[in-house]
């Protein structure tokens, strides 16, 4: 096959390769796939394996040659998918100059995407792809792996640099400088790493030792940074850090700083403010309460079509308050409350029966009783009791419930941002992009990349474990993305029409889930099924017994529609080879 190009100079040149196709014919339309690149070996040798695949071939005095013998095939679809989209991003030249070290680190991007496992498992791993014989990684050990690791962690500050700079920093899908972040933990194996305290574990691992981190991303959560922080660090204290990695790191002098109500706090603020940054936030339950008895009770009546209302407070100076209310989410609440509170007092009424029976007299006793069991669904302050020698007394606490039932619905946004700037429900939007932080918790701790159990014991490791996480969910960030039409992900992500409300699934979403099938039929998959079909196309070798030797060539399988199509998605010919990373 002739290919033209133009060189350098400005000269135009052809070049010639030779492939080995194979075609058919599939509804009176003929398909071809390119098997295997045999522009490398000589041309003695493909013109005698043309021989043999063409015409046969047979040995003086009539003999046959050996059929050709299939070897053990690799995986090669899903390296050869995650390795497309590394290359079309570019980050191996973010990550740094082309070495050895930096082909590990790809790899164990990779192997993080496709085979989520501890370090020494992706070594292992590796000689059962394409990537580790492309690549160069067979072989490799894990004090190789440790050593890449080290060299990654001294490249964190050019390498987020770079991400900073494609993404956050991008004027045309980031206009307001959004830099959204959340706090999040993970526990450890082992309890030698200087990291490791025990502190209140967002994966209900009580009792073991764990690390925080903080992800940062853009508004669609495509993360671009992460910092690590010991396992006993609240949101406050690790935000200070933040802001100022922000302004010195990032030096983004237009940032505006979305995060939740345990981020964006009063010390939060004026932090925030010394650095210039704006910020998005929520009130907690206690200032909602506050502003309620300073404003009045915020009536349905007083919201508008949209269930917002504008408001400002002297006890947040410079701040635009937006009030939402959702009633369906109000009246969840009543409806949770309600049974807790008969569930709560089902739980009593055991130790009253006991107390008009005379079996349980003592205050102090009937006391411990109710006190083990009242708060089992945390809703004590809702329950009033009387207890008296001889004596319990109890029921619901009407008054506390309609106060806590006034404030059913409701949730309120802090900004420093002007309505001229963003109107009111930009800024609910913008809030509730930190949806998607949460969503690449999920992706980065349980579904797609198993951040967890973090099984390094030195610092350094564990923070270059988290980065390569964070290069990991960069790309299944971009694959999920790609393949949504293979998926059952909405392809049309609906806004919502009310901003103060969640947002539906579109029909066509819906349709896929019922029939499981794409609009032309293909049937759908969950991401990681969609993954591993794709990894189901191998590379095989096949070796030809010709006149002058065996021969040996690397074959890819037919791929089925579905890996066709997903590599069509992410815009990249399935490879015969993996190139190596530029």
């Amino acid at each position: 096959m002739s290919t033209p190009f133009t060189r350098r100079d400005g000269t135009r040149g052809v070049s010639e390769s030779v492939l080995l196709r194979q075609s058919w014919k599939e509804a009176g339309k003929v398909h071809t796939n390119t098997v295997a690149s045999l522009s490398k070996l000589p041309p003695a040798q493909i013109d005698v394996l043309e021989a043999v695949i063409n015409h046969g071939a047979t040995l003086t005095g009539g003999a046959t040659l050996p059929a050709p013998v299939l070897g053990a095939g690799r995986t090669h679809g899903g390296v050869a998918a995650v390795a497309a989209l590394i290359d079309q991003l570019g980050l191996p030249g973010m990550i740094g100059p082309a070495c050895r070290q930096r082909d590990l680190i790809l790899g164990l991007v990779a192997a993080r995407v496709c085979h989520p496992a501890s370090k020494a498992s992706q070594v292992t791993w590796w000689a059962d792809t394409t990537l580790g014989a492309d690549w160069g990684l067979d072989g490799a050990t894990t004090d190789e792996v440790y050593e890449a690791m080290d060299w990654l962690l001294a490249r964190r500050d050019a390498l987020e640099d770079h991400l900073v700079g494609r993404w956050l920093k991008d004027e045309t899908s980031n206009p307001h400088g959004l830099v959204l972040c959340d706090l999040t933990s993970t526990w450890l194996e082992g309890a030698h790493c200087p990291l490791a305290e025990y502190g209140y574990s967002r994966d209900g691992k009580k009792g073991l030792p764990q690390i925080e981190f903080v992800l940062v991303c853009d508004p669609r959560g495509l993360p671009v940074g992460v910092r690590v922080f010991k396992g006993d660090t609240a949101d406050p204290g690790a935000f200070p850090d933040i802001v100022a990695g922000i302004r010195d790191r990032y030096r983004m002098s237009q940032a505006v700083v979305v995060g939740d109500r345990g981020m964006v706090t009063s010390k939060g603020v004026e932090a925030l403010t010394a650095a210039g940054i704006g910020w998005v936030g929520a009130l907690r339950r206690s200032q909602i309460t506050a502003l309620a008895a300073q404003k009045g009770p915020f009536q349905p009546s007083l919201f508008d079509e949209r269930g917002i209302l504008t408001c400002t407070s002297d006890e947040f100076p410079q701040e635009r308050l937006i009030v939402c209310y959702n009633p369906a989410r109000a009246e969840a609440a009543r409806t949770l409350r309600q049974v807790l509170v008969e569930k709560t007092l089902t739980l009593i009424a055991p130790i009253g029966a006991r107390v008009d029976a005379g079996r349980l007299v003592d205050p102090a006793r009937i006391g411990q009783a109710v006190g083990r069991v009242i708060d089992r669904y945390h809703v004590a302050s809702l329950i009033q009791t009387d207890i008296r020698e001889h004596h319990l007394g109890y029921g619901p606490d009407t008054p506390t419930i309609r106060q806590a039932e006034a404030l059913d619905g409701l949730y309120v946004i802090r900004t420093s941002l002007e309505a001229t700037d963003i109107d009111d429900a930009g800024v609910i939007a913008t809030y509730h992009n930190l949806n998607n932080v949460e969503r690449d918790f999920s992706w980065l701790k349980s579904i797609d990349l198993q951040v967890r159990p973090v099984r390094h014991w030195l610092a350094g490791r564990v923070e270059a474990h988290l980065l390569i996480c964070l290069l990991g969910l960069i790309i299944t960030w971009h694959l999920r993305a790609a393949w949504k039409p293979l998926t059952f992900t909405d392809e049309q992500n609906p806004t919502p029409s009310i901003p103060a409300r969640p947002a539906r699934r579109s029909h066509a979403a819906h349709h896929k889930t019922a029939t499981r099938t794409s609009p032309d039929g293909q049937p759908l998959h969950d991401f990681h099924g969609l993954l591993t079909h794709i990894a189901g196309l191998d590379r095989h070798p096949i070796t030809y017994h010709t006149p002058t030797g065996p021969l040996t060539i690397q074959i890819v399988a037919q791929p089925t529609p579905i890996q066709a199509e997903a590599f069509r998605l992410i815009g990249a010919p399935i490879p015969q080879t993996i190139k190596p990373a530029r």
